[in-house]
């Protein structure tokens, strides 16, 4: 069903204090539609006498929600349009505007028309985004329900160690298979992943050097790649090694410095930060390969875990007290989810519909099993609702990836569980028909 809508404003009585709320109001997503859609309507409104004062009709379709679309949306259309052009906003304008918002296949249309005596016709406009968990919110958009989705977690194998931590590649792209490299107290080994048989097969591994040092308290690591080929790790006990998986040969790695596995683009080159010996946080700021800094100015110096969402081009990160922070969170101090989470956490859109999702571990108590959560991307403007939630096979979930170009539309998570001291376990959560 349609809901209706007709503003009509007289110029003169649109106050200052709603331009303020305009600018201070939207997130970027959002800014950036606002100002295509003005810019489209300068375009089409260039020739066009506006002597006769304008009338504007604006309306939402189904699944989105009318006042927050005016709060947000359309009020920011009605100050940009007080500040560019100077005409009269009336309901009996003589020319006419109708702008319609509403949601299609995971994008935001806003469609609209011009009506003049001068025109022929009425003169369209069409205008379209992907939509972000921020148009989400600013649109009060529905997540459709489609219970034909169905969440399946599936064990891989298990293994003897203690592991660290996981990570895909895919550095052939012609190949029918993934590597997954692991990274446990011993060293790195590499498996081929199968994905039509879901098989995995050992074909490299290397052991740390010996080491005089003792593992500290808290035994952590970190692999990723430093080249499209060639994997990093990292360990609190100081072990650092590199290992090209094409040429089959390793070598010593950078000293000091932790891989982060970056999510936000396919080439999946790791983002670095530094290690402290036997501090299991990563010390900012993070750096890309040319070593420049491109983590924000507001992210503390020691985290657990950071990453670049590529839906909302926003950093986010673990603090070392656990709870999550992304740079307007942390200016007011105010984390954006209420109780701790996991170490670790990544952004995957699981479901295949354009949007990612937050995927995290639960903090959870001694002789207490940890559990998979996944969830809408949290903000300070309201819940963060979880979809799903498992609890693995019980252990300690230490690690988690994700799979690309999978034959699911949706991306796969991999993620490693400690069963046991000796033991730990590899796993699948997808999405599927």
């Amino acid at each position: 069903m349609r809901l209706n809508l007709i503003l009509a404003f007289v110029f003169l009585s649109l106050l200052p204090a709603q331009a303020q709320t305009a600018k201070t109001n939207p997130q970027r997503p959002l800014a950036l539609l606002v100002e295509r859609t003005i810019s489209k309507l300068q375009e089409h409104l260039q020739d066009i006498s506006l002597k006769g004062g304008v009338h504007i009709e604006m309306q939402t379709g189904q699944g989105l929600s009318l006042s927050a679309s005016r709060k947000f949306f359309f009020s920011a259309i009605l100050n940009k349009m007080k500040k560019r052009l100077a005409v009269r906003i009336t309901p009996k304008g003589s020319t006419k505007i109708r702008i319609m918002v509403s949601l299609n296949q995971h994008r935001i249309w806003v469609v609209g028309t011009i009506e003049n005596d001068t025109l022929v016709g009425p003169s369209p406009f069409v205008i379209s985004h992907v939509l972000s968990d921020d148009l989400r919110i600013a649109f009060g958009a529905e997540r459709p329900s489609n219970t034909s989705l169905q969440w399946r977690v599936r064990p891989l194998g298990e293994f003897e160690g203690q592991v660290l931590d996981i990570c895909a590649i895919k550095w052939n792209p012609h190949s029918a298979f993934f590597e997954l490299a692991l990274l446990d107290t011993s060293g790195i080994q590499v498996f081929h992943y199968y994905p039509e048989t879901q098989t995995l097969k050992r074909f490299m591994g290397q052991a740390f050097l010996k080491s005089a040092r003792q593992w500290p308290r808290i035994i952590a690591g970190w692999i990723g790649l430093s080249a499209s080929n060639t994997l990093a790790a990292m360990t609190t006990r100081g072990d650092n090694l590199s290992m090209n998986i094409q040429e089959y040969r390793t070598f010593p790695g950078a000293p000091q410095r932790i891989p982060i596995h970056n999510s936000s683009n396919d080439s999946r080159q790791a983002l670095w930060g530094k290690a402290r010996l036997g501090n299991p946080n990563i010390e900012g700021p993070i750096q890309n390969a040319a070593k420049k800094q491109v983590s924000p100015k507001e992210m503390p110096r020691y985290v657990r875990d950071v990453h670049l969402a590529s839906a909302n081009n926003t950093w986010y990160w673990v603090d070392a007290n656990g709870y999550l922070h992304n740079p307007r969170s942390q200016k007011i101090s105010t984390p954006l989810l209420p109780t701790p989470i996991g170490d670790r956490f990544l952004f995957a859109d699981i479901d295949g519909d354009g949007i990612q999702e937050f995927v995290h571990t639960k903090a959870s108590l001694d002789h207490q099993s940890d559990a998979l959560v996944i969830r809408t991307i949290p903000t300070l403007a309201g819940p963060s609702p979880s979809r799903f939630r498992t609890a693995l096979g019980g252990g300690s979930i230490i690690a988690m990836d994700r799979l690309l170009n999978t034959h699911h539309a949706g991306e796969t998570l991999v993620l490693a569980e400690q069963a046991d001291d000796q033991n730990f376990r590899i796993w699948l959560v997808e999405v599927v028909q």
